[in-house]
């Protein structure tokens, strides 16, 4: 019975080692914006600039959302491939709004950020009431920063910005051993 049991823990801890970039979404172009961490396919996409709905709608028509930094880890993993990886020093959208009631943050997902949940803001915004969107800021060890969601003026104003996007992996389910 135990080994019944083993057989498919141990094929699905392979299968997690194994991943690879067929395992993101196939309508994903396979180059080098796109980068595994964990069980999540991120793709950078820092040569685009658009304002926080629609880099948010673009994440989605692949469906993902822009990225969720819920963990540390996550976060200095972003930081470090913009960093290292992109030479990328600009802000970038993450998936994190107070759009629907101020000061009340919530995950592209529907998760709120809670009190006791990991957050990396910067201190200090004036204009905070306006600002609704979140992003990241890699030439400051990530910071977050909240912005204006979308351009005002005519496009005067510009609230484009580079974003990354988070899709989960689309690792297919092990077939179970035939009995004979």
């Amino acid at each position: 019975m135990f080994q019944d049991l083993l057989l498919p823990v141990l094929v699905l801890i392979s299968l997690a080692d194994a991943m690879t970039l067929n395992d993101c979404p196939s309508d994903l172009a396979r180059d080098h914006s796109l980068q595994i961490y964990k069980n999540s396919c991120f793709q950078f996409v820092l040569d685009h600039h658009r304002d926080y709905p629609e880099a948010n709608k673009d994440c989605k028509r692949h469906g993902g959302t822009l990225a969720l930094t819920k963990t540390k880890d996550v976060q200095d993993f972003l930081v470090g491939q913009l960093e290292h990886t992109y030479h990328h020093g600009s802000v970038v959208w993450i998936g994190l709004t107070d759009m629907v009631k101020e000061d009340t943050y919530v995950w592209e997902d529907g998760t709120v950020l809670g009190p006791n949940d990991f957050k990396h803001w910067a201190s200090g915004r004036l204009l905070h009431q306006f600002d609704d969107c979140a992003a990241l800021d890699p030439s400051e060890n990530g910071l977050w920063y909240d912005y204006p969601c979308e351009s005002h003026l005519f496009g005067l104003i510009s609230a484009e910005k580079s974003y990354v996007c988070e899709y989960k992996m689309q690792v297919a389910s092990p077939t179970p051993p035939v009995e004979g």
